[in-house]
Order: C-alpha cells, then structure tokens, then sequence
C-alpha cells in the first residue's frame, strides 16, 4: 500500500516550494515529517523542492527585514532570517560559504637554492649583531 507521502506527493512538493515546513504539512496530513522525508528522499522532485523551500522561506525573511517598522521588529526579523540562512547554508550547497584552494607548483632545487641563500643572509645578520653580553 503506497504511503500517504507518495499518495499526496504533488500536493506536498508545492507546499514545500511554498516555504511549508514539512511538520506543518505532516501534520495536516496525519503523519510525520520524517515519514514523508523518507518516503520522498529519492525523488529529484523532491530535491528540487527543498532547494525552492530555502530559497522562499530566505526570501520570505528578507521581506519581513524590508518591512519592518520599528526596531524590535526588525531585530525579529534578522533573526528569523540568521535561522533560515544558517539552515541552508548546512543543507544546501549553494548556500555554504565558498572555500578556494589554490596550489602552487614549486621546483624544488629553486626552494633549496632559495634556503640556503636566505640562511647565509641569516647568518651573516647574525654576524653582525653585537654581542649582548659582550658589548664592543
């Protein structure tokens, strides 16, 4: 027997791209969010929905930001959208914050020649720095 997830899956894909939780869904529908994430984790369908989701409940926190009126609303409302972006940025890859790795090719024989070249100016500095203890 399809479960009740897969019989409403339509219905529920639109919700989710709505910005619905999947608790507020489940729970009109009489069944668990993790019911229905698990009866539709392997559905690009519902992946794409859960891209939707965090672009519209983001979306939707940027809105109440721009309409706030005074400061305890708007101080609500950064923290409802520091929320919903520190959500995304864990479940959604476009929203993690973009890491570079740059990798240099180096010669070796060039760093080796360059240590020894930086070791002798080293030491000739040192070489010329007085003494502590025996003051010239």
């Amino acid at each position: 027997m399809a479960s009740l997830a897969v019989i409403n899956k339509e219905s529920i894909l639109n919700q989710i791209r709505a910005g619905v939780r999947l608790s507020e869904i489940g729970s009109a529908l009489g069944i668990s969010a993790s019911a229905i994430s698990q009866a539709l984790s392997n559905s690009p369908d519902y992946q794409e929905a859960l891209r939707s989701f965090h672009d519209s409940r983001i979306d939707a926190a940027e809105g109440l930001i721009e309409s706030s009126e005074d400061q305890l609303n708007l101080a609500r409302a950064r923290e409802v959208w520091k929320a919903y972006s520190w959500r995304a940025e864990r479940l959604d890859k476009r929203y993690a914050a973009k890491q570079e790795l740059s990798i240099e090719h180096i010669n070796m024989s060039d760093a080796i020649s360059k240590g020894r070249q930086r070791a002798r100016l080293i030491e000739g500095e040192a070489s010329t720095i007085p003494d502590a203890a025996h003051p010239s």
